[in-house]
């Protein structure tokens, strides 16, 4: 059987489901943090765009590098849920700027086809995600969102989609850490040591080895993955 509804339904064929992962991104903050604007061109950047041009801000690269392994070792692909997305121009221009964006600042993955959230005058990104999710989400699908504003709603049971969903609350002012990298992998269910091979030529290590390793950090201390 074949169906085909768009609302709180999914793609059924031949009786499997086709499961999909996405990363909901924001730029300010996430791949944009405070911390990036000591650069002076991310400050004339995010004047200009006030102004209505169409300017490419400089991304936190370590960010940018986490959103390429999510996407790419957690098959996901990304919808903007960003303040970015709010400006004078029509919706497909909104989308090929954001894109455009994100390619300059070295993303390498790929982007859902309903890549953009839905905006309202008065709404905020927890309503723009819930919209989207309502017109896309399938019950077989997961997703971050990579966000320093609040979704904690994400994680209520009110939420329909609190069992598909981890919020990755970053700070403003700091943007992305190792530890909110690591959530998303475990979400999306990246399998690190496989990551470790493909992206730096690390052959995944015994069980002997990661026991003399964490031995060896006991006494002397050392950086883990």
């Amino acid at each position: 059987s074949v169906c085909l509804c768009y609302r709180g339904c999914w793609y059924q064929i031949c009786g499997t489901y086709l499961m999909a992962n996405y990363i909901f991104v924001d730029f300010d903050g996430p791949l944009l943090p405070g911390k990036m604007h000591l650069f002076d061109a991310n400050r004339k950047a995010v004047a200009a765009f006030m102004a209505g041009e169409d300017v490419m801000p400089i991304f936190d690269p370590a960010a940018v590098q986490m959103h390429n392994l999510w996407a790419k070792h957690g098959n996901a692909k990304v919808v903007f849920s960003t303040s970015w997305a709010r400006h004078v121009r029509t919706w497909q221009e909104t989308e090929a700027y954001l894109k455009r964006v994100m390619r300059y600042n070295g993303y390498t993955g790929e982007f859902a086809d309903d890549c953009v959230t839905p905006k309202r005058r008065s709404s905020s990104h927890i309503h723009e995600i819930q919209e989207w999710c309502y017109d896309n989400l399938k019950p077989e699908d997961r997703f971050i969102a990579v966000d320093d504003a609040d979704l904690s709603f994400l994680a209520n049971d009110q939420c329909s989609w609190h069992a598909q969903a981890r919020w990755i609350q970053c700070n403003y002012n700091d943007g992305l850490t190792w530890k909110n990298f690591q959530d998303g992998c475990e979400w999306l269910q990246v399998d690190k040591p496989s990551m470790l091979h493909i992206e730096y030529g690390i052959v995944p290590k015994s069980e002997e080895e990661i026991k003399r390793e964490r031995e060896l950090f006991e006494r002397v201390g050392y950086a883990l993955f």
